[in-house]
């Protein structure tokens, strides 16, 4: 008797959930742009500091380096863009999946 009502208890409430998250998965293109400047944001952002951060080492505190400026900022820009891929690449999916469309408002089908 008892596992019956949870049993509906729990199929109701798992038809509450569909109804309210019918939005979910459909992005909009003010959200995809919004997402890629964010992803690419926090792209550039990684492959600025790691740039930054090796050319201190090697420039500034005179760690020994056969390479040259331009090489080494390079090697750095792409490393930093490898470290930055997946967090970028999460970010940006997951802000354009939340933005929603203008007038529209969360969990309310129109």
């Amino acid at each position: 008797m008892h596992h019956e009502q949870l049993m509906r208890g729990l199929g109701t409430n798992l038809i509450r959930l569909e109804e309210q998250n019918q939005n979910l998965g459909g992005t909009t293109g003010q959200g995809i742009a919004i997402g890629t400047a964010v992803g690419g944001t926090i792209l550039l952002s990684y492959a600025a500091f790691t740039v930054v951060d090796s050319l201190l080492k090697n420039k500034v505190l005179g760690f020994d380096n056969r390479l040259g400026t331009a090489k080494m900022a390079k090697r750095s820009a792409m490393l930093g863009a490898a470290i930055g891929f997946l967090p970028a690449l999460f970010y940006g999916g997951v802000t354009a999946a939340a933005v929603m469309a203008p007038g529209e408002k969360q969990g309310v089908r129109q």
